[in-house]
């Protein structure tokens, strides 16, 4: 509960990702944080270079957090579903939001609409396509441990898990969710 550090942020907001970047060392800095070359390229690193996908993202991302599973409802996931579909539209390159939908088709398939094989084609699809745009990318490895750890693919747990820690090498903030 106590304060570590604080400072004041002037910033333009001309450039919302140039403003976040800035934000991100200032803070790593002001909290003495050591970070070695990759955890500095990670803060760096831009998704989308396009404001308004990313704006579709982050909605889309709040609608996903907002789903159930409750079979057959859909509450959050066809939002989200919509939200990803526009930032893809606006950069079809943008694949942390092409790993996205495909988290939601896989939940889809796995939760609310098992009996509906085609939610799992898309699934498979987007999760392709994502990889194809970047195959670093911490969050496919979520989406594959989800994958694996269903009837589709046999549950095969330990390859899932081993998906898990292949993510949280890539990016130590992702898939804690699903260790819970």
């Amino acid at each position: 509960g106590a304060s570590l550090w604080s400072d004041t942020f002037n910033v333009s907001a001309n450039d919302l990702f140039a403003t976040q970047d800035e934000i991100a060392q200032k803070v790593a800095s002001g909290l003495r944080f050591q970070l070695n070359a990759t955890e500095q390229a990670g803060i760096a690193k831009r998704y989308t270079s396009n404001p308004q996908a990313y704006d579709y993202f982050v909605k889309g991302m709040q609608y996903f957090g907002q789903r159930n599973l409750t079979r057959g409802s859909r509450s959050g996931l066809d939002p989200a579903i919509t939200m990803f579909q526009r930032a893809l539209e606006l950069d079809p390159k943008y694949a942390l939001a092409q790993a996205q939908l495909a988290y939601c088709y896989t939940w889809i398939a796995l939760f609310n609409d098992p009996s509906n094989t085609s939610w799992w084609e898309h699934a498979k699809q987007a999760l392709e396509k994502a990889r194809s745009i970047d195959p670093n990318l911490a969050e496919l490895h979520v989406v594959r441990y989800e994958q694996l750890w269903s009837r589709y693919e046999g549950f095969q747990i330990e390859a899932a898990v081993r998906e898990l820690q292949e993510a949280q090498r890539l990016n130590p903030a992702v898939g804690h969710d699903a260790l819970g």
